[in-house]
C-alpha cells in the first residue's frame, strides 16, 4: 500500500517542483533583464519628471537644437550666400586738373552729364566737387566718362565685402518681427493692467530695435545697389618767374632731405 500510494504522489510531486522551477526561472529572468533607457534616465536623474514629461522634454530640447541648428546654418549660408550673389559696397575718387579756374564750372557740369548718363544722380556738390550716386554695375563706365572731361590727377577706388552684414541684419529683422507679432499677439489674450503695460513696454522697445535694424538694411541695399563716386576740379596752378627759383632751389638741394 505504501509503494503503491507513493507511485500515486511522485507524479503530482514533479509536476509541483516543475511549476516552481519554471516561476523560480521566469522571475530571475526579469530580474536579469537590463533596464530600458528612461529606466536608466531616471536612475541619473533622481526626482526627475515622470516619463511622459520626460520624453516630452527630450522632444523640446531636440526642437530647440534643432531651432538653432537651423539659425546657425541660416546664418553661415543666408539667402544671398546661397545663391552666390556678393554684397559689394564700391566708392571711387578722381581729381581732374583744367587749364584755368573759368573751366571748372563747365567740368563740374560735364561730370552732372555722366551722371545722367549712366543712370545715376547728383548727391551733393560743392564749388569744385561734386559726388555722384552710380549704378554699381556703370561704375567703371562712369570712371571712362569723368576721365575724358578733363585730365585725371589721380584715381582710386575700392571694394568693400558686406555680404556676412546683409545676411545677419535680415537674420535679426525676422527674428525681431516674429517677436514683435507674438507681443502684439499676447495683447490680445490677457486682461491683466499690469502684465499690460509690460507688453507694451516690451512691444515698444522691440518696435524701436526693428526700425533701426530696417534703416540699417536700407542704408546698406542702398550703398550696395549705387557707388559712389567723388570728383574734384582744380586749376593747373603753375609757378611764376620766382616761384621757378624756387622751385629750382628746391630741386638742387632736396636730396639732402629727401632719397629719390
Amino acid at each position: 500500500m505504501t509503494s503503491l500510494a507513493a507511485r500515486a504522489a511522485r507524479p503530482l510531486l514533479c509536476l509541483a517542483l516543475a511549476s516552481s522551477a519554471l516561476a523560480c526561472g521566469g522571475m530571475s529572468k526579469e530580474a536579469m533583464a537590463p533596464p530600458s533607457a528612461p529606466e536608466l534616465a531616471h536612475a541619473e536623474e533622481p526626482g526627475g519628471p515622470p516619463a511622459g514629461l520626460f520624453a516630452q522634454g527630450v522632444n523640446v530640447a531636440s526642437a530647440e537644437s534643432g531651432g538653432r541648428r537651423e539659425a546657425s546654418d541660416a546664418a553661415k549660408a543666408g539667402p544671398v550666400e546661397a545663391s552666390g550673389e556678393r554684397k559689394i559696397v564700391r566708392d571711387a575718387t578722381v581729381r581732374l586738373e583744367v587749364g584755368r579756374e573759368v573751366q571748372i564750372a563747365p567740368a563740374l557740369r560735364a561730370v552732372h552729364q555722366v551722371a545722367a548718363q549712366t543712370g545715376g544722380f547728383v548727391f551733393s556738390e560743392t564749388n569744385d566737387t561734386v559726388v555722384l550716386k552710380i549704378p554699381a554695375n556703370k561704375l567703371d563706365d562712369a570712371l571712362a566718362r569723368v576721365g575724358r572731361v578733363a585730365k585725371v590727377r589721380d584715381k582710386n577706388v575700392s571694394a568693400r565685402d558686406v555680404t556676412s552684414d546683409y545676411v545677419d541684419l535680415n537674420i535679426r529683422i525676422d527674428n525681431a518681427r516674429k517677436l514683435q507679432a507674438r507681443l502684439k499677439e499676447l495683447l490680445t489674450q490677457t486682461q491683466d493692467v499690469g502684465k499690460v503695460l509690460e507688453v507694451e513696454k516690451e512691444l515698444a522697445r522691440v518696435t524701436e530695435q526693428l526700425e533701426r535694424l530696417e534703416g540699417q538694411m536700407r542704408l546698406l541695399s542702398q550703398q550696395t545697389t549705387y557707388a559712389t563716386l567723388t570728383v574734384t576740379v582744380e586749376e593747373d596752378v603753375k609757378p611764376g618767374p620766382i616761384g621757378w627759383v624756387f622751385y629750382g632751389a628746391y630741386s638742387g638741394i632736396k636730396w639732402l632731405f629727401v632719397w629719390d
